[in-house]
């Protein structure tokens, strides 16, 4: 090879290798660069095998040529740079030891696994050879590894810097889930938020009565079961502000008529029967059971809130099971 085609440092980067975590070139590659036959170059480190520890230089296994083969695949400009060679791995007749086969290169030999010289091998083997051409080529061969080396260390800040681009926009992303299930739990804690043990309203207060009622209604995200004996016909506009699939059961008196079923027939034909009437006539005082988890007493009938001074009371939820038996 002459001085100006080692002059390319293309053409030597295209016979680097990375192999066993280091960077190599392969004895055959080496050969041509330094203008000697692979044998002559082998037999000149058998002599000086001392110099050539295994950091230095090793000979490649199976794993080494798969791994030598994938980086010529995924790289086109280092495709020629095994030449005519190849690698198969045999057993023998026995099939218990495995031998190398090395297809014959351009210049004969052979066949063999190739040996892997590391950058300091590299430098070793211009001294073992001691030719001209063997010391020009070992330094173009120095300044390719430099080169390849100052290349992927001006890189590594850019690396280093999408690294933590990507920490961080994982780090936002998992605040972000952080945060929506915060707000859906600030959500639900308005929606169902709890209201006070007891409330006493007093006479004339009807709105306030029929808003604290509202919230009560809305408060249900399954089932609203009112039990008040004398449930009117005038109550179900508050009804209707229950949630869409709330399902609502009403218990009245059986002497009381201020609830017809035509307007139960009514309401359900708009709120897609949602609403189911039951008589029982075990109760005296009125209660709100949400969602069979809270349990509300009512101190007025519900057509007659904020009519006179009367109270709600929160209480023990314990109690629902014994109410719902008597329903």
């Amino acid at each position: 090879m002459t001085i100006q085609e080692l002059s390319n440092s293309d053409l030597i980067r295209s016979r680097i290798f990375t192999i066993r975590g280091v960077q190599v070139m392969l004895d055959r590659d080496l050969a041509e660069l330094y203008g000697v036959a692979t044998k002559v170059l082998n037999q000149a480190v058998k002599r000086n095998i001392e110099r050539f520890p295994e950091r230095y230089m090793f000979q490649l296994n199976k794993d080494d040529v798969a791994n030598m083969r994938s980086q010529i695949v995924t790289g086109s400009s280092a495709a020629t740079s095994l030449g005519s060679q190849d690698v198969t791995l045999n057993s023998d007749e026995s099939g218990s030891i495995l031998r190398s086969q090395f297809v014959t290169s351009r210049w004969g030999g052979a066949r063999y696994l190739p040996y892997a010289f590391t950058e300091h091998g590299i430098i070793m083997l211009a001294s073992v050879l001691n030719s001209p051409t063997a010391v020009e080529a070992s330094v173009r061969i120095t300044d390719t590894f430099v080169a390849m080396r100052r290349a992927l260390a001006s890189i590594a800040p850019l690396l280093s810097r999408i690294e933590a681009t990507e920490r961080r926009q994982l780090k936002l992303e998992d605040s972000q889930v952080r945060n929506e299930e915060r707000f859906k739990l600030i959500l639900d804690a308005m929606q169902d938020k709890k209201f006070p043990p007891q409330k006493v309203f007093f006479d004339g207060q009807v709105y306030d009565a029929f808003e604290q009622m509202k919230k009560f209604v809305r408060m249900a995200k399954k089932e609203l079961i009112i039990i008040d004996p004398y449930f009117a016909d005038s109550v179900l506009p508050l009804i209707a502000q229950k949630r869409k699939d709330v399902e609502v059961l009403v218990v009245k008196n059986s002497r009381s008529k201020l609830l017809h079923d035509v307007d139960v027939a009514q309401f359900n034909t708009q709120y897609a029967n949602s609403l189911t009437v039951k008589v029982s006539d075990r109760f005296h005082d009125r209660f709100l059971i949400i969602d069979k988890t809270t349990l509300i007493h009512v101190g007025a009938s519900l057509n007659h809130l904020g009519k006179k001074c009367f109270a709600f009371s929160s209480l023990d939820k314990s109690n629902i099971p014994d109410i719902l038996a008597k329903i």
